[in-house]
């Protein structure tokens, strides 16, 4: 599956905001774990695709790129906005 990097990491990220939420940390707190979590994430696709390369060489990888950002903007927007209001 071309595509199955992007749904783990989607998941991965679900998962571990689910655990952190449920462990009732002030938002801050939990902020700054996503992050850190999210940042290790980002480190070990930046490894997989340093040794792999691209699973789509038909051009189509900036669209999974910006359809994998726009899932993740669109489901931690709403968070980030209760932190920042």
């Amino acid at each position: 599956m071309k595509n199955q990097i992007y749904k783990d990491a989607i998941s991965s990220i679900l998962k571990y905001e689910q655990k952190v939420s449920g462990e009732s940390l002030r938002i801050i707190d939990e902020s700054y774990r996503m992050t850190k979590y999210l940042r290790k994430l980002l480190g070990e696709l930046k490894d997989h695709v340093l040794q792999f390369g691209f699973s789509d060489k038909s051009g189509d990888y900036p669209k999974s790129v910006h359809s994998f950002l726009t899932k993740m903007t669109t489901h931690f927007a709403p968070k980030c906005a209760q932190i920042t209001a």
